[in-house]
């Protein structure tokens, strides 16, 4: 036998290379590269779950914050659309107001109303028998008066003030008749009440036989008495002195109501 001979016999008695066994498989080196390659991607994946997942969450819950926010910031824009409107509403009723005040005499014009509807009933050769303020027969002040009872109108509540006048005349239907048409041209918005008209003297017939028929001496005389209400709007000063005064009135009873407490 050669030397070759007896290493080829020692080679191919020599035993293979033992592996470790795990639930009987043999982990060889290419099983466990496998295995190990296997390990890795799961750990990596575990790994990138813990750390992805709360990122996660939280991103969606910043979504949903700006969501709210967005939310927010449109119903502020549109309470603030609304405040617009309502301002300028404020500034168009307020234009109204001032329009509307304007058709009323400015109150100065008030002192000289006797005077001017004195000079009416001259005109109409009328007798002005009486004209003092109502509120001096009755012993009270002669200022105007407020408006506060809705008689003119809800709208004219705290807005203008009034003064009524006791008037009393004389003069024919027609005299009387014309000066009654006569208040209107006066500069203060005024109104008649409580109107009554008497004749005062019988008229006087006198026959004339030539026509056959009764000629009327003279026109009969009527005694009107009526009260006389006038109208004046209440000056910027007033009304913000008003403004002022109804607001103080509301604070009030908000102070009042927080007493202090104690002391231990």
């Amino acid at each position: 036998m050669t030397f070759a001979d007896d290493f080829a016999l020692e080679g191919g008695l020599a035993e293979a290379p033992e592996y470790p066994t795990i639930f009987g498989v043999s982990i060889s080196p290419t099983v466990g590269g496998v295995l190990l390659a296997l390990a890795g991607l799961a750990g990596g994946a575990a790994i990138g779950w813990y750390m992805v997942k709360p990122a996660w969450e939280n991103l969606q819950a910043k979504e949903t914050e700006l969501e709210n926010v967005q939310s927010q910031i449109e119903r502020l824009r549109s309470a603030q659309q609304e405040i617009s409107r309502l301002v300028a509403e404020q500034q168009q009723l307020e234009v109204q107001k001032q329009e509307i005040l304007s058709l009323f005499a400015a109150q100065d014009k008030e002192d000289t109303y006797l005077y001017d509807f004195a000079r009416q009933i001259e005109a109409r050769r009328g007798v002005l028998v009486k004209f003092i303020p109502a509120a001096a027969e009755q012993g009270k002040p002669a200022d105007s008066e407020i408006v506060q009872d809705g008689s003119w109108g809800d709208a004219a509540n705290g807005l203008l003030q009034t003064r009524k006048y006791d008037v009393a005349m004389e003069g024919t239907f027609d005299q009387t008749q014309s000066i009654i048409r006569s208040i209107e041209a006066l500069q203060l918005l005024s109104a008649v009440k409580n109107f009554s008209s008497q004749v005062k003297e019988e008229q006087v017939l006198l026959y004339d036989p030539a026509k056959t028929a009764f000629i009327p001496l003279d026109k009969p005389k009527l005694a009107t008495t009526f009260t006389l209400e006038t109208l004046v709007p209440r000056s910027a000063k007033e009304l913000e002195e008003a403004a002022k005064a109804k607001q103080g009135a509301k604070a009030a009873p908000a102070a009042g109501g927080a007493q202090p407490s104690p002391a231990k």
